[in-house]
């Protein structure tokens, strides 16, 4: 069976078309996995600092006004700083609440992509062993 050239040349040109949506699709698929990385990342790590360091300064300045409070002998400027360590103490809070939702959105999300994979029991130990560690291989 004799292929002339012409045929070898299309043949040729397909196997490498073949090749190209391969990796293109493997890119694709990468790509996206890399993008729902980053946005956990961002969800989990950015916004949970930020939200710790907000509720961090809030109870800083919570203790810098009743420090004032405390030390102040005027009555006025007492219930001034009270008020305001009060409001420090509240805005404090919601920040540190909502650090927490934060943490429960990220645990939510966790389960809803362990479910959608069809599995719903947690990853075998051997897959959660750390053995950067000499001495400790086996615990995490």
């Amino acid at each position: 069976m004799k292929v002339n050239l012409r045929e070898k040349l299309i043949g040729g040109f397909a196997v490498v078309v073949l090749l190209l949506v391969a990796v293109a699709a493997v890119s694709l698929i990468r790509l996206n996995e890399a993008i729902n990385r980053t946005d956990d990342m961002y969800a989990r790590n950015v916004q949970g600092i930020q939200q710790v360091l907000l509720s961090n300064r809030f109870f800083i300045s919570f203790a810098r006004d009743l420090r004032t409070a405390v030390i102040t002998q005027d009555a006025a400027a007492r219930t001034k700083a009270v008020d305001q360590a009060r409001s420090e103490l509240e805005e404090g809070t919601k920040a540190f609440v909502a650090y927490g939702a934060v943490l429960t959105s990220d645990a939510e999300s966790r389960r809803s992509r362990n479910s959608n994979s069809g599995s719903t029991r947690p990853r075998p130990l051997a897959s959660r062993r750390s053995t950067s560690l000499p001495g400790r291989a086996g615990w995490a």
